[in-house]
């Protein structure tokens, strides 16, 4: 279709639109829209659809997107006037022009969205002088790339109540507050995602939320003039999150230019340490989030968290938890009033339960904990006793097998429960409180390594209580058994034993059973064991000489099934992960220099002995293993048994990627010419692992 007939329908649709005002009814514009009682969404038509149609008289929301509307003036909403519209979306529709007397027509308008259209500052600023009467409150303008602002751009607005702006997705290089100042309704600051560098708050003193997250600060900006008044007075919530922040210190936030305050993030910086009492000026802070900070190292210090006032801290990072012991039992002494913790993946593995108990010990009045993926191991028997208001409890991913029978008995308000992806086997009667499982809400249990014998015997005759059930969470499709073998990998439902098969009658019962028999037969039958009392031992005798040692069938020379080499900062990896579960479920004798080496033996005599009286050799490779000459001295050995036997004697375990500096030639080779096996930390990954590995070893 030609320009020629394009104009040519629009005019005609435009002359039937003005058809349809007349009339005392209009229905929704199909196929354009689509409409339901009070809205009209009329988007993604592209350039067919050059106008807004008439729409029904009780829409009060029109949501025009991804259309084509390069310029927009009264005309353009004449065939809505007469509507009470209240919300409108103008995105993406290659607007690059507004008249002033554009909005004239909708006085009712509160929400605007004008978003990923490109037009000049000085065509936006004079399209507002049409809503300078509107009751206009919330307004979008992002993706605009829109410069740095004049002090003059909203100058239009200050009628209005306007309170909320959201302007992400800019080309905003610095902040000036005096840019917001005739607005006095204003109460919402949104700027994340430009290029801020320089800010002053100076204009903003009655603005209660400011984000700008994800600029580029480099220092926390300054929140009181230089008379030392705060610019900030009513600011309650201030995100400077996934900026450029090197280090934080207590003059950065001062109480009396942060006065009200509440909730501080400061998440995603570059920052290496929180200094003590950073915070501690802020007297009405309730919620600090430093969570996910972008470095390698993170430390706290022991006062970090001195603030009496603090209800909920983030610090989720990927960092181990390194403290004294003196420090781990002051780290939350001054901040009693915890409702909500979450420490998400900070390494607590080489904490004993003692010292979790005291370090956690302050925190009597939490609601929610969350230790997801801390490697915490054991849970202490007595710290959740101490938590009469916990009700959510997070223990995801921490590589937890087991706890006492008290860990969780008197925690009367626990309702939510998350122990999933942990290394549970089993669940009985006596792992969870009854009060607990009469009155819990949800319950996480899901990819846990079950053994599916009697020891689960209670657990699954408690699961066919369908109520309970469809409470937990991932139940049955991620309720899977890991042994024994024969169950290995088929779902939990379908394991059912008979109560006769897990409760046989007790050994007791039967010897008190035969013992009765024994004592009525003993009378009548001693006479006759004595008189043939020889005969009788003479035949016990031979049954038994006719009982000779049989072979086990494959059994050969070798004393280990795998000499297992690695890097001693590997260790971790293999006892938690490897002997687990070569040796603990496959029962595989596996040899490890740690454990298996000869005392006063040279280490040379001892690798090669070990090796030889090994039948797989397994390298678990890693940064670490490259570079140690140990290692590779090992590896080398290792090479020689495969060029004299062939075969698949050599298991290669790939831990992480290798740096290209570290692949010595040997290695290289190796690595060209032997199939290696993947770690993957994720579960399907995972469980595809250890198959793959637990069949080369068996091989």
């Amino acid at each position: 279709m030609d320009l020629y007939n394009v104009l040519a329908f629009t005019g005609i649709v435009v002359c039937v639109n003005a058809a349809l005002l007349d009339a005392d009814n209009v229905y929704c514009p199909v196929p354009w829209c689509f409409c339901t009682k009070h809205s009209a969404n009329c988007s993604n038509n592209g350039y067919n659809l050059t106008f807004i149609p008439a729409l029904p008289k009780s829409t009060r929301k029109l949501t025009f997107i991804g259309n084509w509307l390069p310029n927009v003036t009264a005309d353009t909403f004449e065939t809505i006037k007469n509507l009470s519209i209240e919300e409108l979306s103008l995105q993406n529709n290659s607007i690059s022009f507004i008249s002033e007397d554009a909005f004239e027509t909708l006085p009712y308008l509160k929400r605007l969205n004008l978003g990923s259209n490109k037009m000049s500052v000085d065509v936006l600023k004079s399209s507002f002088y049409g809503l300078r009467n509107s009751k206009l409150k919330t307004l979008f303008l992002p993706y605009m790339d829109l410069p740095d602002l004049p002090v003059d751009f909203f100058l239009n607005l200050q009628k209005c109540p306007l309170y909320e702006i959201q302007m992400y997705f800019n080309q905003f290089k610095s902040l000036n507050g005096l840019v917001f100042r005739p607005l006095r309704k204003l109460r919402y600051l949104h700027i994340p995602n430009n290029y801020i560098k320089s800010v002053n708050f100076t204009g903003l003193e009655h603005v209660e939320m400011i984000s700008l997250r994800w600029n580029y600060q480099e220092t926390v900006p300054n929140f009181c003039n230089e008379f030392n008044i705060s610019m900030l007075p009513n600011l309650r919530v201030l995100d400077l999150g996934h900026n450029v922040f090197q280090k934080f210190k207590q003059s950065d936030f001062p109480g009396r230019c942060l006065p009200n305050v509440r909730s501080l993030s400061l998440g995603e910086n570059i920052i290496r340490k929180i200094e003590d009492n950073t915070f501690s000026d802020l007297r009405k802070l309730e919620r600090l989030s430093l969570t996910w900070m972008r470095t390698n190292y993170l430390v706290f210090a022991t006062n970090a968290f001195n603030i009496t006032s603090l209800e909920k801290l983030y610090i989720g990072n990927h960092v181990n938890f390194d403290q004294n012991e003196e420090n781990i039992k002051l780290f939350f002494q001054n901040c009693p009033n915890l409702k909500v913790l979450d420490m998400t993946k900070i390494r607590l593995t080489y904490l004993t339960s003692h010292q979790i108990y005291t370090m956690f010990k302050p925190l009597t009045k939490l609601v929610k904990l969350v230790l997801q993926s801390t490697a915490l191991l054991n849970l202490p028997s007595n710290l959740f006793q101490r938590m009469p208001f916990l009700e959510n409890l997070n223990l995801k991913n921490c590589l937890i097998h087991g706890w006492q029978e008290n860990t969780f008995k008197n925690v009367t308000s626990l309702k939510v429960l998350y122990l999933d992806h942990n290394k549970i086997t089993s669940i009985n009667k006596t792992s969870f409180p009854s009060e607990f499982l009469n009155s819990f809400e949800k319950l996480s249990l899901k990819v846990n390594p079950f053994t599916c014998t009697c020891d689960i015997y209670w657990f699954r005759q408690w699961l066919k209580d369908k109520t309970k059930a469809s409470k937990l969470v991932g139940f049955p499709n991620d309720f899977n058994c890991y042994s024994p073998s024969e169950w290995n990998g088929r779902f939990l439902v379908d394991y059912d034993p008979s109560y006769e098969l897990c409760h046989p009658i007790s050994p007791y019962v039967i010897l008190g059973i035969s013992l009765s028999v024994a004592f009525v037969v003993l009378v009548l039958s001693i006479g006759l064991l004595y008189k043939y009392r020889w005969h009788i031992k003479y035949y016990i005798y031979l049954m038994r000489s006719r009982k000779g040692y049989q072979k086990i069938s494959g059994e050969d020379d070798f004393h280990y099934d795998a000499f297992v080499v690695y890097h001693a900062k590997d260790r971790i990896w293999v006892i938690s992960e490897l002997l687990p579960y070569l040796e603990n479920r496959e029962k595989f004798k596996l040899c490890l220099h740690d454990r298996d080496f000869e005392v006063g033996e040279l280490i040379v005599d001892n690798i090669v002995q070990k090796i030889q009286i090994s039948r797989k050799i397994i390298l678990i490779l890693s940064n670490n293993f490259a570079k140690s000459h140990w290692c590779q001295f090992e590896t080398m050995v290792a090479q020689n048994r495969l060029i004299e036997e062939g075969g698949s004697v050599l298991l290669l375990v790939m831990l992480e990627d290798l740096k290209a500096r570290n692949i010595s030639n040997s290695l290289h080779v190796l690595l060209k010419s032997t199939t290696f096996i993947e770690w993957k930390n994720d579960g399907p990954g995972k469980e595809l692992f250890w198959k793959r590995l637990n069949a080369c070893v068996r091989a």
